[in-house]
């Protein structure tokens, strides 16, 4: 699309899934993973790349997704010690906007 609109720079945003087998990783839950095509214990992270015509693209700013099944339980958040900024659940969307406002922020060309 980008090309037919003559664009040369673009931002991509990505849903990359990392498949977990143990539950003590933070964000691992039972979500849809890309990597095998089904629904399965993983984590997933959301990530902005900045892609530019005829050069290597590369990832500007990502987070890790945490499910509700984490962010529920304040204990399990406190254990795995994370930042209790990111005690409240964002869908995946969410999560993104708030990236995209953080790489707006930063005056990224």
């Amino acid at each position: 699309m980008a090309k037919s609109m003559g664009v040369k720079k673009v931002l991509v945003l990505d849903d990359t899934s990392i498949p977990e087998k143990g539950k003590f990783s933070v964000g691992v839950a039972r979500q849809y993973c890309g990597a095998s095509g089904k629904i399965a214990n993983c984590q997933s992270i959301v990530t902005w790349h900045y892609c530019e015509k005829g050069k290597e693209h590369f990832p500007i700013l990502g987070a890790l997704f945490l499910p509700q099944s984490w962010t529920k339980s304040k204990k399990r958040m406190q254990v795995a010690k994370v930042p209790k900024a990111r005690y409240k659940f964002l869908k995946k969307w969410q999560l993104a906007l708030q990236l995209l406002d953080d790489i707006l922020k930063k005056d990224f060309p």
